[in-house]
């Protein structure tokens, strides 16, 4: 698809590093979860995103220097064309290194339209965290699918990332807390031992809105859980580990197993 087809539904911001990031009016838009995962995703030479929408997980990593290159999968055309919109002009800007992100038109199911098998050192996702028989219907398409496990469950993005990562490669996303025993199980059985847990708490009144996990590629069994994330104090102010993923893209060295 042709970025010119679907010009009328797309609005522009600029978010962290002075990413110009273009979006869909009607499509899932940046949000906490995107910068959750970004400053929790580990240094690395290769990854993998699988389902990247507009490509702003890996427009950060990569403008963050994070990680040196990323092939971003999307299976929605729509995303696709923006996701490469989005990279030609941040890199022509110079916020990206040359070449640093590539986004394929793919379904993560066939993993092998994004790498050989044990090609990365990690792969990272934003999945569907919900399933088809749930949530309105009166949605756009696009967000109705990024949103739903239309196109593969949390089963198939922890096989096609157990097939893309080498020995020893993380895994890393974000989820729902209320599906973490989904989670966990998909992980074992697709031989991603969980190794780091953390709870996403808006503040200390509410219970936990979102769910970070790190796995290994055949890793013995020990979990790391640091303290929860409380996003907001009780005044409605960032909370200092909060502001500090939102200003330095990084987690504070108490998230981080040494």
């Amino acid at each position: 698809m042709d970025i010119s087809e679907i010009s009328h539904r797309i609005f522009s911001t600029e978010i962290n590093y002075g990413i110009n990031l273009l979006q869909l009016r009607g499509g899932l838009l940046f949000g906490t979860d995107v910068l959750l995962l970004a400053a929790f995703l580990p240094r690395a030479g290769k990854a993998a995103e699988l389902g990247c929408g507009s490509g702003v997980i890996s427009l950060i990593a990569a403008a963050g220097r994070r990680i040196d290159f990323i092939t971003a999968a999307e299976i929605q055309p729509e995303y696709c064309a923006i996701a490469r919109e989005n990279v030609r002009i941040n890199t022509e800007t110079g916020l990206l290194p040359p070449d640093s992100v590539k986004i394929v038109e793919a379904d993560i199911r066939d993993w092998r339209a994004v790498g050989e098998a044990g090609e990365y050192d990690v792969v990272f996702a934003n999945p569907p965290y919900m399933r088809t028989d749930t949530g309105k219907r009166n949605e756009t398409e696009e967000k109705y699918i990024a949103r739903h496990e239309v196109h593969g469950d949390i089963s198939d993005f922890c096989l096609a990332a157990s097939r893309l990562l080498h020995p020893g490669g993380r895994f890393c996303c974000v989820y729902r807390p209320d599906r973490l025993i989904d989670l966990i199980c998909a992980m074992r059985e697709a031989q991603l031992e969980p190794k780091r847990l953390i709870m996403v708490y808006r503040d200390v009144y509410h219970q936990p809105s979102l769910v970070l996990a790190e796995g290994i590629r055949d890793g013995k069994p020990s979990l790391f859980t640091p303290p929860p994330l409380i996003l907001y104090d009780g005044d409605g102010a960032m909370t200092d580990d909060f502001k500090k993923i939102t200003d330095d893209g990084v987690f504070d060295e108490r998230y981080i197993r040494k």
